[in-house]
């Protein structure tokens, strides 16, 4: 995993170019109790994907998403879901390539998110949650369909 101080996130692309720190905000991830809103996780959505196209430094921050979302409650993974979803669905989609040197631990995090999807789906969830969840295990196996229906564009 690409640690937040390397230098190399500077040679990595969001959607935003440099009007957005993806750094920034995984930071404000790892802290212990994060305050951030729906519209902070907006742009950071966005970030990571916009227009079906996914920046290299979505391949980057997936591994930090799916980290944090292990240390943090069923209830609270949701939004982190989300992310993998955005990300891995339109990068098969799109067939976006991966960079050499991020690609391990972001295979890794993709193959570390089911565990994470099932321990969630236990729970009792209002319709939106259930259909983030269930996308992104859709977007995961690669059923771009199901997604479209899941979470229309």
């Amino acid at each position: 995993m690409l640690e937040l101080d390397n230098p190399r996130w500077n040679e990595l692309d969001n959607a935003y170019d440099t009007f957005y720190s993806t750094q920034d905000f995984l930071r404000r991830l790892w802290a212990e109790a994060p305050n951030i809103s729906s519209g902070e996780w907006a742009d950071f959505l966005g970030s990571l994907c916009a227009g079906g196209q996914v920046p290299s430094a979505s391949f980057a921050a997936i591994p930090h998403v799916i980290e944090v979302a292990k240390l943090r409650k069923p209830q609270e993974r949701p939004m982190f879901m989300l992310a993998v979803c955005l990300v891995e669905g339109n990068r098969q989609r799109n067939n976006a390539p991966i960079p050499h040197d991020l690609e391990e631990a972001y295979r890794q995090a993709i193959e570390a998110t089911p565990p994470l999807l099932l321990e969630c789906l236990a729970l009792d969830w209002e319709s939106e949650n259930l259909r983030i969840l269930m996308a992104t295990l859709a977007a995961i196996q690669g059923k771009f369909d199901v997604v479209e229906l899941l979470i229309p564009e």
